[in-house]
């Protein structure tokens, strides 16, 4: 295959016999807009799709996730996009922006969308999709900050490799085929994913409920949601669990006791949601100065601690690490602090983080879901102890299961980014003209 040096400076080399040009050459650029929110006619009862600039994240448009009526497209700067469309987020949250995806019906979109409108003669819409989602971070990168959106002049300007109409459409074929086989199996072991998550969370709180020797005696435990444990154990409520003092339980401080203003300091760290989140207490950005942490000392963490979230993504927990210096609460965690004489923290720790306590939690809310989490809920939840030693020998157990599951996942969560790697230069090599196209394509 003879080359020559590309003009687009994303591409080095292209085929002798392919073409660049500007998008602006073979595709019309429009955008829409967004009917008045407030106009019930503009919304009720609508049969025109209307896209807004999430929808770009299914790749393939077939189906719109809202509709408008023909007075909401009168009455608004929307308008109809036609079928073989490409479609590209100019602005949105994380990474939406400068997504594509290809519009397999007529619809319109809102004013965060642009819609390329290729010159059918000389364009084929699969073969612009496919180039530009492989220059997906170069396109975001038209824009300085990233919090700017991109304009129809920035896409406009954007340099392809143009190679004839037919060798496109092999092209589209060629990768229509290969990103299919390559997403299904993709698919395959996402799902196995979530199924070595469900099977490693299930074996854990078979072991916490129920221990490690299916033939032991077993008692029935008295609360319906627990059912039978082992003959040797017992059920408490966690109040009977905690350290004998009053601040064993305690939710981070509100009001205006621990603003933004205060999280500029240099001397504590303040412990929040992300902390417990990614289990890592050593990251993040907020301290209080030395008066502010001696002000608010009651809510300071000593290692042991287990640190609950609250609000927001709720019933998460993590055990202070030994060796972890004093930290504040940030107000949408609470920490508890058992006695150790009675009952291990990491064995109240794996309780916490079972559907045993969250169900218990909902049923004491009485509610169908709860958003937050109330100390004097959390105080009456019941939980299974087994005697200390036995305690110990289960989590050792436990600690072994996760090793093993997280091996596992971390090896089928690696294949599946080698295959989006893979995926992704695959379509860079093809519509840059890196590789020959069976011929079987072009049919």
């Amino acid at each position: 295959m003879r080359v020559k040096r590309a003009k687009n400076p994303w591409v080095e080399y292209i085929p002798e016999d392919w073409i660049e040009c500007h998008l602006r050459r073979y595709t019309r650029l429009v955008t829409g807009g967004t009917p008045d929110k407030k106009r019930r006619d503009y919304w009720d009862g609508g049969t025109l799709p209307w896209l807004a600039s999430g929808e770009v994240n299914k790749k393939r448009i077939e189906a719109a996730d809202a509709y408008i009526t023909e007075a909401g497209l009168k009455g608004s700067s929307a308008r109809w996009l036609p079928a073989g469309s490409v479609v590209m987020a100019l602005a949105g949250q994380g990474k939406t922006k400068a997504t594509v995806a290809t519009l397999e019906v007529p619809a319109t979109c809102n004013q965060s969308l642009a819609a390329l409108i290729p010159r059918r003669d000389s364009l084929e819409y699969r073969f612009l999709f496919y180039y530009l989602d492989s220059q997906y971070r170069n396109i975001r990168g038209l824009v300085g900050d990233q919090r700017d959106g991109l304009s129809l002049t920035h896409i406009a300007g954007i340099w392809m490799p143009l190679p004839p109409l037919p060798t496109q459409k092999a092209i589209a074929n060629f990768l229509d085929r290969k990103t299919a086989a390559i997403d299904a199996l993709i698919e395959k072991k996402e799902k196995l994913l979530e199924l070595l998550a469900e099977k490693r969370s299930a074996l854990i709180n078979e072991a916490v409920t129920k221990g490690l020797d299916p033939n032991v005696p077993m008692k029935n435990s008295g609360i319906p949601w627990i059912g039978e444990i082992p003959e040797q154990w017992e059920v408490k409520r966690l109040k009977s669990c905690l350290a004998q003092r009053n601040d064993a339980i305690r939710v981070g401080p509100f009001g205006s006791s621990l603003r933004s203003s205060d999280m500029l300091g240099t001397h504590t760290k303040v412990f929040n949601q992300r902390t417990v989140l990614d289990r890592d207490f050593t990251s993040g950005e907020n301290f209080v100065s030395e008066s502010k942490s001696h002000e608010l000392s009651s809510f300071l963490t000593e290692p042991g601690d287990i640190l609950l979230t609250t609000r927001g993504t709720i019933g998460r927990v993590a055990l202070v690490p030994q060796g972890t210096p004093p930290g504040i609460i940030h107000p949408c965690l609470m920490a508890i602090r058992v006695d150790k004489r009675l009952v291990s923290a990491t064995w109240v720790e794996q309780l916490l983080s079972s559907p045993l306590s969250l169900s218990q939690l909902t049923y004491l809310s009485n509610a169908t879901t709860i958003e937050v989490i109330y100390s004097y809920n959390l105080r009456e939840i019941w939980l299974p102890i087994p005697p200390l030693p036995e305690q110990a020998e289960i989590l050792a157990a436990i600690e072994k299961v996760r090793a093993k599951y997280e091996l596992l996942l971390q090896n089928v969560g690696d294949s599946v980014k080698r295959l989006a790697e893979y995926r992704q230069s695959l379509i860079t090599a093809a519509v840059t003209g890196q590789l020959e196209i069976p011929t079987e394509d072009y049919e």
